[in-house]
């Protein structure tokens, strides 16, 4: 298994999740934006790629936030192009509010409200 964490908002997230991992996996990251300021401008981009061969592998997205899906869609298009054997979704926070999409997200840690929430707000 092949853990991808998602810049810069799951790796505390990625770290604590894959202590729990009792299988063996790697782990790896991506970056990509959609937000300009506190809303999203609906344009994704990647910044940081991967480095993984993904074919046959099985691939866990952990993502800090799961909002109007936007950003997850992308992702699971991009590594459905690499094969991999599966795709399964991690996140710690879901806003079921603002979620545009059909895929399931296969562990949720929070649902919460469709507002802008920020772990760096405290800084």
């Amino acid at each position: 298994m092949i853990v991808v964490g998602v810049l810069n908002g799951a790796f505390i997230f990625l770290a604590d999740l894959c202590r729990s991992i009792t299988t063996s996996h790697k782990v790896s990251f991506i970056k990509i934006n959609s937000y300009e300021g506190v809303r999203s401008s609906g344009a994704i981009k990647s910044v940081i790629g991967l480095n993984e061969d993904l074919r046959g592998k099985s691939i866990l997205i952990v993502e800090d936030i799961v909002d109007t899906g936007a950003s997850m869609d992308y992702l699971i298009s991009e590594f459905k192009t690499y094969e991999p054997a599966s795709i399964s979704i991690a996140t710690l926070l879901f806003k079921p509010e603002a979620f545009r999409f059909n895929y399931a997200l296969n562990y949720v840690g929070f649902e919460i409200p469709n507002k802008f929430v920020s772990i760096w707000s405290g800084l």
